[in-house]
């Protein structure tokens, strides 16, 4: 008997796409001994009505000109059933990809992608033995678009899925997610939702629990439904289930990933809520780390005992970047940890204080540094920041970047310092009618008292307070010359408290009495 070649077709409108993905020496492996492409849908069925041979495996995008890949895939899917579609997608446009999970696609992997995730992927679908008409996924996949559309009232949704095959009773939702999923994605490292669902279909299998599973935006939902135990031991079984998935997944996925556990649900119904309990358990993911299993219902009781914040200012850390004080950064931000853990923020609080403590940072950049490329730099600067899911990263992410801030205003600072008696004479030009100090000073500069006070000396040969009454005695002059006050009335506005001793310095400096003077 003849074995009949396995082809496998790639279709995108991006040339380069389409000869990386055919160079790709896996396929040889994987038994593909006919590897073709198309440019858009319509190329596509044009190819396989020509060669009279339908792929075993269709990688297509999604946007493409003619024909795109939704609708290739519904044509496909009613010719040809028995072939597999792997959808490539932008990050963005996930909740459109979704959109096609009623046409049985096999998985969905983001652009940029590379070769390992790929032929995984594929892999995955051989190994996992799964039906691309697998009529049962997706008679579930449209029960769980039913449930979690918004716009279809409660009751509606109760007597759509009255007479159906959905499990009833009580249900918890885990959340199996991807740690860091979005820098993955920016680094173009990677990773197949495919390949996860392998490793926990492989763990559940052997549970006497009904399960159902779905892709989501970072990695995968399981639905658990409730066999006949009670709410307590459930809630322990599940805990043993996700430290489970978890072990699993540290044994074989290329990259570590969390859980997030709902709350006891009454039905299928009360899905929506579940989807929002574990979307909150991903918020405090944040704070524990990797390889974390977050329970709402621990969540819900820290919201409970969450005691007031004390507010960490932006000026201590103003005025650690504009001392350069780069050796005090790790230990703020040290506190700054403690304080949010302690405290319990969610991801998006924690997001906040981040972008408080860049936004300070910046100003300073554009005070020190003119060289600074505002649009650019701070858009690659939030897509970092944002792109973290545990604490400890972010903590070391900024840390990283405040210290490269106060290098900059360390080296600005430096290049400035000859220049500082200018600095001084500005102050003094400014504030010279007040009762100004050497301290105030230092500290509207932040510099050292001492150190101010050497570079004062050494670059003028007076000290701050000859120098104050020098500019003082000048400013009175002036007016002498050209207001009809008099003596006394000049010494008030120029910054004397004292008339006597305002005529006794300006004697000292001119070598006459200021009535003589005038």
């Amino acid at each position: 008997m003849k074995h009949e070649s396995r082809k496998l077709l790639i279709v995108d409108d991006e040339q380069s796409v389409r000869d990386f993905v055919i160079s790709i020496p896996g396929w040889t492996r994987l038994g593909f001994s006919i590897v073709e492409q198309a440019g858009n849908g319509t190329e596509a069925l044009e190819n396989i009505i020509r060669t009279g041979h339908a792929p075993e495996v269709m990688v297509t995008d999604i946007r493409m000109p003619h024909m795109d890949g939704i609708r290739l895939a519904e044509q496909v899917r009613r010719d040809y059933p028995q072939t597999h579609i792997i959808f490539l997608t932008a990050h963005s446009e996930f909740e459109y990809a979704k959109q096609a999970v009623k046409l049985g696609v096999s998985d969905f992997i983001t652009k940029p992608f590379t070769e390992e995730e790929l032929v995984d992927s594929v892999r995955c679908i051989r190994s996992l033995g799964l039906e691309p008409s697998n009529s049962a996924q997706t008679r579930k996949e449209e029960w769980l678009q039913l449930v979690l559309d918004p716009e279809i009232a409660q009751d509606d949704k109760r007597e759509r899925l009255t007479g159906s095959e959905v499990p009833e009773g009580k249900l918890i939702v885990l959340s199996v997610e991807i740690d860091n999923v979005e820098m993955l994605h920016h680094m173009g490292k990677p990773f197949s939702k495919l390949s996860l669902r392998e490793r926990i279909t492989y763990v559940l299998d052997n549970e006497p629990f009904d399960y159902w599973t779905t892709l989501s935006q970072s990695g995968i939902y399981v639905l658990l439904f409730q066999p006949d135990i009670e709410e307590e031991p459930m809630a322990g079984e599940t805990f043993r289930l996700s430290r489970s998935i978890l072990a699993a997944c540290n044994e074989t996925f290329p990259h570590s990933v969390s859980i997030g556990i709902s709350s006891l649900l009454d039905s299928l119904l009360d899905l929506p809520r579940g989807i929002e309990e574990i979307r909150q358990c991903a918020d405090y993911r944040m704070l524990l780390g990797e390889k974390s299993i977050v329970s709402y219902r621990a969540v819900a009781a820290m919201k409970e005992d969450l005691r007031d914040r004390k507010e960490l200012t932006k000026r201590d850390l103003e005025q650690l970047l504009r001392r350069a004080d780069g050796a005090n950064i790790s230990e703020f931000l040290s506190g700054a940890y403690k304080e949010i853990i302690s405290t319990g923020l969610s991801k998006k609080q924690v997001q906040q204080f981040a972008m408080e403590m860049i936004q300070t940072a910046e100003e300073l950049l554009k005070e020190f540094d003119p060289t600074f490329e505002q649009a650019e730099e701070r858009f690659e600067t939030r897509r970092k920041m944002l792109s973290y899911d545990i604490l400890s990263d972010l903590i070391a992410f900024l840390d990283s970047y405040l210290k490269q801030v106060a290098d900059v205003v360390s080296r600005s600072r430096a290049h400035a310092q000859d220049g500082v008696i200018d600095q001084v004479r500005q102050y003094i030009a400014q504030h010279y009618k007040d009762d100004i100090t050497l301290h105030q000073l230092a500290d509207q500069l932040y510099m050292n008292y001492f150190y101010l006070s050497k570079c004062i000396k050494k670059e003028s040969g007076k000290n701050f307070r000859d120098l104050v009454l020098e500019y003082r005695i000048e400013m009175a002059k002036r007016l002498l010359r050209t207001s009809p006050m008099k003596s006394y009335e000049v010494a008030y506005a120029v910054g004397f408290k004292d008339p006597a001793y305002f005529s006794q310095w300006f004697k000292k400096v001119v070598g006459v009495s200021p009535t003589e003077f005038k």
